[in-house]
C-alpha cells in the first residue's frame, strides 16, 4: 500500500507586530508519516523582514529535531533539516526563530510548509506545500497582531 505523505497540523504565529523590531516566529507542525533524518522541511512566504541570508538559530521544544539552526534566505524561506532520530508521525514539533521586522508596515503573510522526505536513495519523496494556519489573535493592541509578519507603525491616539 502506498501512502501519500502529508502534514496533519501546521500553525504559525509571531511575537511582535511592530516595524523594525525583533520578532519571534513560532511554528508547530506534525506529519502524517515519519520524517526520517536528513529530510528537509521548508517554510516559505516569510517575506518582508530585514534578516539577511544566513544560518538562523532555532529554539523551542522541538528544536532538537533540527539541530540548532536552519538555512534562511532573505527572500523569506527557512529550510530545516531533520536531525538523527527523525520526527515520528503524529508528533507535534514546535520551533521558533527570530527575524528583524521590516522598517515599513505590511499585511500578514501567507506562510506555506512543504518537505522532502529522505529515502536514503537517489529520489526523495516530496510533501506538497500547504498554507499554514495563522495565529489571528490580537497582540499589543493590534487586531490580528499575532498573524505572521503583520507589521504596523506604532502611533499615538488622542
Amino acid at each position: 500500500r502506498t501512502v501519500e505523505p502529508t502534514f496533519d497540523a501546521y500553525n504559525v504565529g509571531q511575537s511582535f507586530p511592530l516595524v523594525s523590531a525583533s520578532n519571534t516566529i513560532t511554528v508547530t507542525i506534525s506529519g502524517a508519516v515519519d520524517f526520517p533524518a536528513l529530510s528537509t522541511i521548508t517554510l516559505s512566504g516569510l517575506a518582508g523582514t530585514q534578516t539577511a541570508t544566513a544560518a538562523l538559530a532555532v529554539g523551542g521544544a522541538g528544536s532538537s529535531s533540527f539541530g540548532d539552526a536552519g538555512a534562511w534566505t532573505d527572500t523569506g524561506t527557512l529550510v530545516l533539516t531533520v536531525a538523527s532520530g527523525g520526527l515520528l508521525a503524529g508528533t507535534s514539533c514546535t520551533v521558533s526563530f527570530s527575524v528583524q521586522n521590516s522598517a515599513t508596515a505590511q499585511g500578514a503573510q501567507t506562510v506555506a510548509v512543504s518537505a522532502s522526505l529522505d529515502s536514503g536513495g537517489v529520489d526523495d519523496s516530496p510533501v506538497a506545500a500547504v498554507d499554514m494556519d495563522p495565529d489571528t489573535g490580537s497582540l499589543l493592541g493590534v487586531a490580528s497582531g499575532a498573524s505572521p509578519l503583520l507589521m504596523v507603525v506604532p502611533t499615538f491616539t488622542a
